[in-house]
């Protein structure tokens, strides 16, 4: 009997540690909500720098191909003056 009753006096005192160190709850604590919110104003950040960067990689595209176009003008443009 004795042998039951440390048995339950364990298991008892097992479930309340666990309560206490695990301390369970279904809202998230400040330093979750801070972290939280730091990521995503990081994300939005990071979406802007990308967007920006994409618009700024298009123009230079758009402007490589104008600078091809001249030179292609300009490399007929040679021979044909060498020719002549």
């Amino acid at each position: 009997m004795l042998d039951r009753i440390t048995k339950v006096a364990l298991v008892l005192a097992f479930s309340v540690s666990l309560l206490m160190v695990g301390g369970c709850t279904k809202y998230a604590s400040q330093d979750d909500e801070n972290t939280l919110s730091e990521a995503s104003q990081a994300a939005v950040s990071a979406e802007k720098e990308l967007a920006k960067v994409v618009k700024e990689r298009k123009q230079l595209e758009k402007e490589l191909s104008q600078k091809e176009s001249d030179l292609s003008e300009a490399k007929a443009e040679l021979e044909n003056i060498k020719t002549r």
